[in-house]
């Protein structure tokens, strides 16, 4: 039998000249949700490592050719997940999952510093404002009744809610437009 691995690729917008950029990272470990920077030189992605230990889930980063990859997350408590990088680089937003909770965290990459916003209930699908001052995401409420989308600074401070009309249902996956 063959053997199966989940890797980040890049290739031409034809399908031609595909790369995989993890291709020596562990054949046991499975890589998902790729994240570029805003200026396309690095891409964040989560690894999942089932190591003898236990499974670690935990995000890396690596350049846009795959090199200089490194491991930026490590919980002993749960797992993390849904990268996504500020418009200047300079920081990673993300969700730690733990016990079924799920919070926010903003790590600033120069320092390593992990920031965690505690919400009651799970915060999920964070997106970053094409000016960097709001985070989108979305909010589940405990027991997993209702959710909706909020926004908050980056700091953790002026939430705010997004989604005011009940037939929209809450919300999933916020973006934002970048005005040009």
């Amino acid at each position: 039998g063959g053997s199966a691995r989940s890797d980040i690729w890049v290739m031409r917008d034809d399908g031609t000249a595909a790369v995989n950029l993890t291709a020596d990272l562990p054949a046991t470990a499975v890589r998902r949700s790729p994240a570029w920077s805003a200026d396309g030189r690095q891409v964040a992605f989560v690894q999942v490592d089932p190591a003898p230990s236990g499974t670690e889930v935990s995000i890396w980063i690596m350049q846009r050719d795959g090199s200089g990859k490194r491991r930026i997350t490590v919980t002993t408590t749960g797992f993390d997940g849904a990268p996504t990088w500020s418009p200047d680089g300079g920081r990673l937003a993300f969700v730690r999952y733990f016990g079924g909770d799920a919070d926010l965290m903003i790590l600033t990459l120069a320092t390593g510093a992990e920031r965690r916003i505690a919400l009651p209930g799970q915060q999920l699908a964070p997106a970053w404002s094409p000016a960097g001052d709001l985070i989108a995401f979305v909010d589940i409420a405990a027991g997993g009744a209702r959710s909706q989308l909020m926004t908050m600074r980056p700091n953790g401070t002026l939430l705010q809610l997004r989604t005011l009309r009940e037939e929209w249902g809450g919300g999933s996956a916020p973006t934002w437009i970048r005005r040009r």
